[in-house]
């Protein structure tokens, strides 16, 4: 038994999640931190999604909602986002991929969920073009 446990440790020591392109990374890191730095602690100033909302492309399947959503949400609660790839697969114009995705809301339960999305270059930058579950950030 003491074999399989060592085994079994091993094992997941050595399994490594997906590594997608550096340029990939980047653009999630980005979103993270843009969606984290988007509430205003300070009343006279307003908070800003833009920056977050920027990594998306207007155009995508259900962006009003979203937008609408992350709005919402970033003027109720400061919050705190992190994302790890789950899996990924597509070249260095459009990649699919499946997201483990953390929101730690202020002052609600912490929100994970694994996300599918698609990203698309869109000149020299990548851009969210499809997201679900569309509702993720509700406020």
């Amino acid at each position: 038994m003491r074999t399989l446990l060592f085994f079994f440790t091993s094992f997941l020591a050595t399994a490594q999640l997906p590594k997608p392109p550096q340029s990939v990374i980047d653009f999630l890191a980005s979103a993270a931190t843009a969606l984290s730095e988007a509430h205003s602690q300070d009343s006279s100033y307003p908070s800003d999604p833009g920056p977050f909302l920027d990594h998306f492309d207007s155009d995508m399947p259900g962006f009003g909602s979203l937008r609408g959503d992350v709005e919402g949400l970033v003027t109720e609660a400061s919050v705190s986002s992190s994302i790890e790839p789950v899996s990924d697969a597509g070249d260095d114009h459009k990649r699919t991929l499946e997201l483990d995705w953390i929101l730690q809301i202020e002052g609600q339960p912490m929100r994970r969920k694994v996300v599918k999305v698609t990203i698309e270059k869109r000149k020299k930058d990548w851009k969210f073009t499809a997201f679900d579950p569309i509702d993720f950030f509700k406020p």
